[in-house]
């Protein structure tokens, strides 16, 4: 079996060459349309940059979150933060909340910077061309993608290879390509048949 590990760079560079959309839609990227025209990378995801900050304010309840985490990028690491938080919501159930907020903020904005992306960049997804240039040579021995990633980048590169991932059986099914993302996916959710108290 082939294994390919992709990062958080593998979703930033999908495309070798990155044109801008031209005319008004630039206006949507607020003052810096070199983060927002690209999907982020992780130092990049808690910066006050306007489109984000939207997001922002339909989750208010991660705000507290945003300055330590800003500055954890360039220190001890957004994963480390986070799992300190992580660990200080079993004594302090606030951070709960905090932690289920950013969460949505999150799916959000890759999300939204996913969909912008795609709707200029599609065919041209250095995933594509990695997927084809593996068909080639993979004499017909299995591909085992991993990613870290939240994006759905990998998946539409396999559909237009032909190979549709639709459900979560999907990922592993007996096509030669599985998909294991380590810390899940924008479209992946869970029915809750419980009700949420506020």
């Amino acid at each position: 079996m082939l294994m390919v590990v992709f990062g958080a760079g593998a979703s930033f560079d999908s495309v070798s060459s990155t044109p801008l959309p031209a005319g008004n839609d630039l206006q949507e990227f607020g003052v810096d349309r070199e983060v927002t025209s690209r999907l982020p990378l992780a130092n990049q995801l808690f910066k006050p940059i306007p489109i984000f900050s939207r997001s922002l304010d339909r989750f208010p309840q991660a705000s507290p979150l945003f300055p330590v985490l800003e500055k954890s990028a360039a220190s001890i690491g957004i994963e480390a933060r986070l799992e300190e938080y992580q660990a200080e919501s079993k004594t302090h159930r606030h951070r709960i909340v905090q932690l289920a907020s950013l969460r949505f903020y999150l799916r959000e904005i890759i999300e939204h910077a996913q969909d912008r992306w795609l709707k200029y960049q599609r065919s041209r997804l250095n995933h594509i061309t990695l997927i084809d240039e593996i068909e080639c040579g993979r004499r017909g021995e299995d591909v085992l993608f991993v990613t870290f990633n939240y994006d759905t980048l990998i998946e539409t590169a396999l559909e237009v290879m032909g190979m549709k991932i639709e459900t979560m059986s999907d990922y592993v099914a007996a096509h030669p390509y599985k998909i294991i993302k380590l810390h899940g996916s924008t479209d992946w959710g869970r029915v809750v048949d419980f009700p949420i108290k506020q």
